[in-house]
């Protein structure tokens, strides 16, 4: 399909440096449209922000970790009788 539009003169030049990946640029770009009229994150670089942020897994295994030993912990001491 060929399509004509009007576009100013730097995105144009912007465009014709990529202009053997124009079907892939609309894509990607249309999906971000799309996106943005969602709930949620906005665009990929919202996810992306948000991955940086979150714990490592490590920190979610060795916080498991420590709740499961304080419970062993705590149960043992029960059953000798002891208070924690």
């Amino acid at each position: 399909m060929q399509v004509t539009n009007d576009l100013p003169e730097n995105l144009v030049v912007n465009l014709q440096m990529h202009k053997g990946k124009l079907t892939r640029i609309f894509e990607l770009g249309l999906r971000e449209f799309k996106a943005s009229s969602s709930i949620g994150y906005k665009s990929v670089a919202d996810v992306l922000e948000f991955l940086r942020i979150c714990p490592r897994p490590m920190k979610f295994l060795l916080c498991d970790l420590r709740w499961k030993c304080k419970r062993k912990l705590m149960n043992c001491s029960k059953k000798i009788g002891m208070k924690v």
